[in-house]
């Protein structure tokens, strides 16, 4: 028997890794077993023609010598019985979809979770969305997706008269802007969504908690993947800001979130009331804060803990999320790019932009809100060894056009083909 290396499928160690077709001949096994944490060699028999796969994470024993390269192994184990599997795997990829939710005609009416639809209430009073569509089966809208108002993700919940975005009225009443967007997940799995709250925010002993903070989930989190809502800015895969400690803890480092610049970017766009309590001067326009007051555990719990920010368990133990830089087009709100993936586009220092397109040749011209972003003069210097800071601009540049992002998240699924 002579076998030939015909391909590998591999899964990286670590949250959120996608599976990948490399080339693994020249690689010894302990460099292999060191990288990856699933490994799949597909083998051809020269005498019968078969091909096989052959999933050697699984299968060690048959490694006699594990500092031997894949090539160096074929010809140790010529005349081995190698447990193979009895079918040929294949992938599927499944994507995370993002739509303008008043393109696809959905509605969305302000009202008050408190009371009916139908109630007669001030309109200060209506702080959420409903958000309905003839047709589509509200469970199954509250299972599968996320909304994003105004730039910024919002909690949902389900009601009997369907889905409800929290603060979601309050949020387009603030930007004057009455665009939303969903982020549905039915390709991929059935998501969760638990608020984050003083009570299941956990601080780290004698660490600062703008610098760590652990969140307590109430659902089980083993075998899902998890997405992380901060005052309406979305992270998913970012192991860097975000890890699962198991026993259904999250971490998060406070310390690589750039808090300012969201702060004032979002209070345009979402009612940050627990500002008003630390503004140096109410009605001052660059709405100074104290830098202690700002740096202080009751400022960074009081962010943690807004509407706008919430914990997402899909139900997926593969999510993916990656970014692909968007070509700018120097034209404000216009970028370019070879597909249309309908994915997410982030903008700025991480908003959600709802965006539409339209094909132009061979590339695709995609259209979003605004990519003006704010250049806060305080980024210039050390803000935080300084007694106030504020939303003041740059005086040379005051804003400047951001590159723009997809956000593509998905899964992939291995598909077994029996032999």
């Amino acid at each position: 028997m002579a076998l030939t290396y015909v391909s590998s499928l591999v899964k990286a160690k670590g949250y959120g890794k996608p599976w990948q077709n490399i080339d693994i001949t020249g690689k010894t096994f302990v460099e292999l077993f060191n990288t990856y944490a699933q490994i799949y060699i597909r083998l051809k028999d020269s005498y019968t023609a078969a091909t096989k796969d052959l999933h050697i994470s699984e299968h060690r024993n048959v490694i006699p010598n594990i500092n031997a390269t894949v090539n160096q192994w074929m010809v140790a184990v010529q005349n081995v019985t190698l447990p193979y599997e009895t079918s040929l795997l294949t992938t599927r990829l499944y994507q995370v979809l993002f739509c303008n939710g008043n393109l696809a005609n959905y509605n969305a009416q302000h009202v008050s979770h408190i009371y009916s639809p139908d109630t007669d209430v001030p309109a200060s009073e209506r702080r959420d969305l409903l958000i309905t569509k003839s047709g589509i089966d509200k469970e199954k809208l509250f299972k599968n997706c996320l909304f994003c108002v105004n730039g910024m993700f919002h909690r949902s919940e389900l009601t009997g008269n369907g889905v409800v975005v929290k603060e979601g009225g309050a949020s387009q009443r603030q930007g004057n802007h009455y665009h939303f967007g969903i982020l549905d997940f039915e390709r991929v799995g059935e998501i969760e969504q638990f608020a984050i709250t003083e009570e299941n925010l956990i601080k780290e002993e004698g660490v600062p908690l703008r610098q760590s903070a652990y969140i307590k989930s109430p659902i089980p989190l083993e075998g899902k993947s998890v997405i992380v809502v901060i005052g309406g800015y979305i992270f998913a895969g970012e192991r860097n800001v975000f890890t699962y400690t198991g026993n259904d803890l999250l971490h998060v480092d406070m310390s690589r979130i750039e808090l300012m610049p969201r702060l004032y970017e979002s209070s345009k766009r979402i009612e940050m009331e627990f500002l008003k309590d630390y503004y140096v001067e109410e009605g001052n326009p660059f709405e100074y804060l104290k830098v202690e007051d700002v740096l202080s555990d009751d400022f960074a719990k009081a962010y943690l803990t807004l509407p706008q920010s919430f914990v997402v368990a899909v139900n997926t133990e593969d999510l993916v999320a990656e970014r692909q830089k968007l070509e700018n087009d120097k034209i404000i709100g216009t970028f370019l790019t070879e597909t249309n993936a309908n994915s997410l586009i982030q903008t700025g220092y991480g908003r959600c932009e709802d965006y539409w397109w339209q094909k132009d040749g061979r590339r695709f011209v995609l259209y979003v809100n605004s990519n003006l972003t704010e250049n806060f003069a305080f980024k210039n210097h050390a803000w935080k060894e300084e007694e106030y800071v504020g939303r003041m601009l740059d005086a040379e540049k005051p804003y400047y056009q951001a590159d723009a992002w997809f956000l593509h998240l998905n899964s992939t699924e291995l598909i077994p083909t029996p032999i």
